[in-house]
């Protein structure tokens, strides 16, 4: 966060296999359904403003929890325009992995653990949909445009649960917002 005292890593492994249909000789559709593993990390410690700044002798806590396997599906469309020009549109939907995993704090002191909680969590991840344009000014050049949404604002406030009581143990606070990505180019063939 904007203090400097939490660091956070998240790593998604996707695989998705997909196959596609034409259906006529200008429409394509594609379907793929997604596996989806999660990694978090989590590390929290209390720092103290300076040059540099410090760690307040007390405690530092760290969460760690995976999802073994969630799914989802991507589904896509092509279609011809016209002669030379092609749009598509895709979708990625999302995914809600449920991480199992434990809570540790540690003394900032000896580093020593001072206490190891199980928890569990669900988080969301965004759905994705993209569109996109093909155009052949001549047998060499390509135009190319695109663009994609990301629904980011359903990454905002997840709890995490103790495992052997169902109390509330704390709440990752990430409060994303939706994005946009827009991209243009061009092929030459040589």
């Amino acid at each position: 966060d904007a203090s400097g005292n939490e660091i956070t890593h998240t790593t998604f492994v996707t695989t998705d296999p997909s196959s596609d249909i034409q259906v006529t000789e200008d429409l394509s559709v594609g379907l793929g359904i997604q596996f989806h593993r999660t990694y978090v990390r989590m590390n929290n410690a209390t720092v103290q403003p300076g040059s540099p700044p410090t760690l307040v002798p007390s405690l530092t806590s760290e969460l760690r929890g995976s999802d073994p396997l969630s799914f989802g599906f991507t589904a896509g469309v092509t279609y011809k325009v016209l002669n030379g020009t092609e749009v598509g549109f895709g979708y990625r939907s999302k995914l809600t992995p449920g991480l199992s995993g434990d809570a540790n704090t540690f003394s900032v002191s000896t580093g020593a653990l001072v206490a190891n909680t199980p928890i569990r969590a669900k988080i969301t991840m965004p759905d994705t949909f993209s569109a996109g344009i093909r155009h052949e000014l001549s047998p060499d050049i390509t135009l190319l445009a695109g663009a994609e949404f990301t629904r980011w604002s359903v990454w905002r406030q997840f709890p995490v649960i103790v495992r052997a009581n169902n109390a509330l143990a704390t709440t990752l606070v990430f409060n994303y917002r939706d994005a946009w990505m827009v991209s243009a180019g061009g092929e030459y063939k040589w």
